[in-house]
């Protein structure tokens, strides 16, 4: 039965006091109705989703930087795998690439879990959100059904008139305080409890994202700081190659000199050694010299008989020969030694080319402008 001070058109009122009533003054803890309550809460879940999907927009943008950061890392890696042997002792420019790698491993773990968190805030508030929404709609259709006096509804919205319902409620008007549950009123436990979750989802999603700034503020600087460490490394390496490449360099022309004059010795010892033996043919005899004296060789019968300058000449013959024969090895010895120089001078010039490239490459691929994609064509191609 229809109360006897009812408004007929007390439902309409309800729409519309929902609609065009606005909320600026009365505090979200008075009862200006369960719908409108709701509508509030699910703009806020909105507003708390739209920040969780620019937190998860920038943690995707930084975990594409951090994979394409361990891309540059395994294609400079594979770079300087194509050094000489003798070049591909550890160094350190070695360990930095480790640990670089090791660096950005776990700031690629770090950031799949915050990946991971705010996938699930945004299931979580997106099912809040369409909790509250059916309730919503649910609690409009039983107003709507519901007959109450339009003072009543009046007095919910804190006016005491329905005319001019666009402007602004009267400051020093409060309304009524929210009511308790009801299972068969407009306030049910179901909605009492939709709205006690979106509140502690609220808060608990500000508490993450909080979270989540604080921990990935410092991850770009961190990216670029160790970056710019492997890079300097490497250039220090770099001079430290070129400074081995002058001295080796330096050293080859001291080598070669000194080749130069001991096979112009060897040459001249042996020429010695030849004018010692004299001459054997009578062309080898200079102007007005004769090959008739006899060859004389001496039989030691007595002590009298020896001659001490054929003893000193044979000696010093063999010593000769002793010395010709170690200046040979000594001269294949410096030829080897040159040689091998040469091989570690060619080896200096191909790692500090290699070194230089994987500088290039590291600063091209380091480019803000440059993508996952990108790095990840030039590894794979």
């Amino acid at each position: 039965m229809r109360s006897a001070w009812a408004h007929p058109n007390a439902s309409h009122l309800t729409s519309a006091v929902a609609l065009y009533i606005p909320q600026a003054s009365s505090p979200p803890s008075k009862s200006i109705g369960f719908p409108f309550y709701t509508e509030e809460r699910t703009e806020e879940i909105n507003a708390q989703l739209q920040r969780v999907l620019r937190m998860r927009e920038g943690c995707d943008r930084r975990l594409g930087e951090v994979r394409k950061g361990l891309l540059i890392n395994e294609q400079s890696t594979r770079l300087r795998s194509f050094r000489h042997a003798s070049e591909k002792i550890p160094d350190r420019v070695d360990s930095t690439l480790k640990w670089e790698k090791e660096e950005l491993k776990a700031m690629k773990r770090k950031m799949e879990v915050d990946m991971e968190k705010t996938e699930t805030l945004l299931k979580t508030l997106a099912t809040c959100r369409d909790t509250l929404g059916f309730y919503c709609q649910e609690r409009l259709q039983a107003a709507e059904l519901m007959n109450q006096p339009l003072d009543k509804v009046l007095e919910q919205a804190g006016r005491h008139s329905w005319v001019d319902l666009s402007r602004a409620p009267t400051p020093r008007t409060q309304g009524l305080k929210t009511p308790p549950p009801d299972p068969v009123g407009a306030y049910t436990p179901d909605c009492a409890a939709a709205l006690f979750e979106a509140k502690r989802l609220l808060m608990e999603s500000k508490e993450a994202l909080a979270e989540l700034e604080r921990g990935s503020s410092g991850l770009d600087e961190q990216q670029r700081q160790i970056g710019n460490r492997v890079n300097n490394t490497l250039l220090q390496k770099m001079r430290e190659t070129l400074e081995l490449k002058e001295r080796i360099n330096m050293t080859l022309g001291l080598m070669r000199g000194t080749i130069h004059r001991c096979t112009k010795f060897s040459q001249e010892m042996y020429v010695t050694c030849g004018i010692i033996k004299g001459p054997l043919l009578k062309t080898h005899m200079e102007a007005r010299e004769k090959l008739d004296r006899p060859l004389v060789r001496m039989y030691q019968k007595h002590v009298g008989t020896q001659l001490p300058e054929a003893t000193r000449l044979a000696q010093g013959t063999d010593q000769l020969h002793q010395h010709n024969t170690l200046m040979e090895k000594n001269l294949k010895e410096l030829l080897a030694t040159r040689d091998k120089l040469a091989g570690c001078l060619g080896a200096k010039e191909m790692g500090y080319q290699i070194d230089h490239s994987v500088v290039r490459l590291r600063r091209r691929q380091q480019n803000p402008h440059v993508g996952y994609e990108q790095a990840q064509q030039l590894v794979h191609h």
